[in-house]
């Protein structure tokens, strides 16, 4: 598995495991209706946009063996103000077939080293709380710090959001790993 930094080049395979994903892990969280009509188009836009000159957002791909991206994370500086936390991740997706390979760990290990580059060391991710994938946060030492609602077409849920105050500590350098 490589992970390295994505290219603008990559935003329709990161448009494509984005979609994907959505459909497949929030089915029966989310209406049907507005999973099946996520466009890869239409998403591929939004990410080249991440890319303008400018814009602070980072995004890490994962490849497998044929070189395809079967993940990525994209993050940046804390969007709300919050006063502790200075890092997001904005997303975090590993196609399913992928998962519990470890990949979300290294992604998320880049992350937290390009967020230490720019002295960076607090960091949080908002996530579904009905999302069974939130127990990985937990796993990473992720404690639950704030929630708030979330509109999508209409559909109301919730958000919650898991912070690290330091990044440092985090089970996914190899210094900290456990056996």
């Amino acid at each position: 598995m490589i992970i390295r930094r994505a290219t603008v080049a990559d935003a329709p395979a990161i448009a494509r495991v984005n979609v994907d994903t959505w459909q497949t892990a929030y089915r029966g969280i989310i209406p049907d209706e507005h999973l099946d009509k996520l466009s890869c188009c239409e998403r591929e836009k939004s990410i080249r946009e991440l890319f303008l000159p400018g814009n602070r957002v980072f995004i890490y791909a994962a490849l497998n063996e044929e070189g395809e991206i079967v993940g990525f994370a994209a993050a940046g500086p804390e969007r709300t103000g919050d006063p502790v936390y200075r890092g997001e991740i904005y997303a975090i997706y590993v196609l399913k077939e992928y998962q519990r390979r470890g990949i979300g760990r290294l992604l998320v290990q880049s992350v937290v080293e390009e967020f230490e580059r720019s002295d960076v060391l607090s960091m949080l991710v908002w996530v579904l709380a009905a999302n069974p994938y939130r127990r990985f946060y937990e796993s990473l030492g992720g404690k639950q710090i704030n929630s708030q609602l979330l509109d999508i077409d209409g559909f109301r849920t919730t958000l919650i959001s898991y912070g690290w105050t330091d990044t440092r500590f985090l089970p996914v350098r190899p210094d900290v790993l456990q056996t």
